[in-house]
């Protein structure tokens, strides 16, 4: 079997990586900017303090990847392990550490930037339209999460978005799923130069919704950011594909959905 062969076919045997998941062994991308993830207990879905519990929610705070749309990304480095089958997928591993240090997710640099350097790294030639064609090939929209917020749209509740992304993928999923229709406003890492799970991401998420946190409800699948919103003051919940206990607990917040 040849060597290329042999390195999709691993890549496409492994376990799908979540690049956004902190504690996932392997690739860290494309989630770009690196976060290591403290050693934190799970919480209870939606737990907090009892003055926190009993606070009215007012307004909703949701992240975008594996809550409003999912992706692949064992598909992405298929897609670059194919273009130079002499790559393996440990390169490509090295190549996302590297590309990190950019600062594509804090718009320190733009896609052409990032693309020359990932190309160099990788030594590929690929043109922006092949590398879009890669980059944003797995995303998918979470149709019961999309149905969710607009139903709480249709009762009033105030909601943004708030992600760790870059300018293609935003771009991308704006162009074919319209994703913004779900929300009043947003606040992605690349636009406002700083991510979670920093403090700072949250005081701009509050200085722009007018959100105060003890009456928000944040929503993330990570349990950094999650930890890091909690002790921000914000109420929780940590989605894990799980809808109807989104549901649940939002109706225990006076929204029946």
């Amino acid at each position: 079997m040849p060597d290329g062969e042999s390195n999709r076919n691993d890549a496409v045997s492994q376990p799908s990586i979540d690049p956004f998941d902190p504690d996932a062994v392997g690739l860290q991308s494309p989630a770009i900017i690196g976060m290591a993830a403290e050693d934190l207990s799970e919480p209870t879905a939606g737990s907090g303090s009892e003055e926190e519990q009993r606070a009215k929610v007012e307004g909703l705070a949701v992240d975008l990847g594996h809550v409003l749309v999912d992706f692949d990304w064992t598909e992405v480095c298929c897609g670059f392990l194919l273009k130079n089958p002499a790559l393996t997928r440990d390169d490509v591993g090295i190549a996302m550490a590297e590309l990190s240090k950019l600062g594509w997710e804090h718009g320190r640099v733009k896609t052409a930037e990032f693309l020359a350097e990932l190309n160099r790294l990788l030594k590929l030639t690929l043109s922006l339209e092949e590398f879009r064609a890669i980059w944003n090939n797995t995303f998918r929209e979470n149709v019961q999460m999309a149905d969710l917020l607009q139903a709480l749209r249709r009762q009033k509740l105030p909601i943004w978005a708030i992600s760790n992304t870059n300018e293609e993928h935003w771009l991308h999923l704006q162009s074919n799923y319209n994703i913004a229709r779900h929300f009043d406003g947003r606040i992605l890492s690349y636009e406002v130069g700083c991510s979670k799970p920093g403090s700072e991401i949250l005081k701009i998420l509050c200085e722009r919704s007018g959100f105060k946190p003890a009456n928000t409800l944040f929503v993330d699948d990570l349990l950094p950011n999650i930890e890091a919103s909690r002790m921000f003051g914000f109420q929780v919940f940590r989605y894990s594909s799980a809808i109807d206990e989104l549901k649940s607990k939002l109706a225990t917040c006076g929204f029946v959905v």
